[in-house]
C-alpha cells in the first residue's frame, strides 16, 4: 500500500495518480489549505493507495453480523463509510471519520473493485440518496 502525508505542494509534485492528486487538491483548496500544510491536517489521516487485495483488509468501516453492528473491512464484507465515491473512472475513494479530526482516505484502483467494494459503494450512495 502506498502511504502519503505530505503537504499540498508535495502532493502536486508526487508520483501519485493524477486523478487522486486532482481530487485531493480540490478538496484541500475548497477547505482553505495552504500549500505548506499537511494533507492530514485537513482529512484527519493519511492518504493510502491500495495496491493488493490484501490491502483491502485495512479499509474498515461498519458492517453487520447476525444483526449486530461490528467494525469490519471491505475485504470481509460491504461496509458503511462517511464517503464512498468514484474518482474518475479508475479509483474509488473510501473515507470514514474514525476520530475527532477525520480519518484515513483510501483510494482503491478499478482492478480491485471486488463485489464487496462495489456493494459498499452502492450501500453508501443509496443510503444518502434517500434523504
Amino acid at each position: 500500500m502506498i502511504e502519503f502525508d505530505g503537504t499540498a505542494a508535495e502532493l502536486a509534485a508526487s508520483k501519485l495518480p493524477d486523478s487522486i492528486k486532482t481530487h485531493t487538491l480540490l478538496l484541500l483548496n475548497n477547505s482553505g489549505a495552504e500549500a505548506d500544510e499537511k494533507v492530514s491536517d485537513y482529512v484527519g489521516g493519511y492518504l493510502y493507495v491500495v495496491e493488493t487485495e490484501e490491502d483491502l483488509k485495512l479499509v474498515s468501516g461498519l458492517g453487520t453480523k447476525t444483526l449486530q453492528l461490528i467494525t469490519a473491512s471491505v475485504y470481509e464484507m460491504p461496509i458503511v463509510l462517511d464517503v464512498c465515491e468514484y474518482v474518475g473512472n479508475d479509483y474509488m475513494h473510501c473515507w470514514l471519520a474514525s476520530n475527532n479530526s477525520g480519518g484515513n482516505s483510501y483510494f482503491i484502483p478499478k482492478n480491485l473493485w471486488t463485489p464487496n467494494v462495489l456493494r459498499t459503494y452502492q450501500i453508501n450512495n443509496d443510503q444518502f440518496n434517500r434523504v
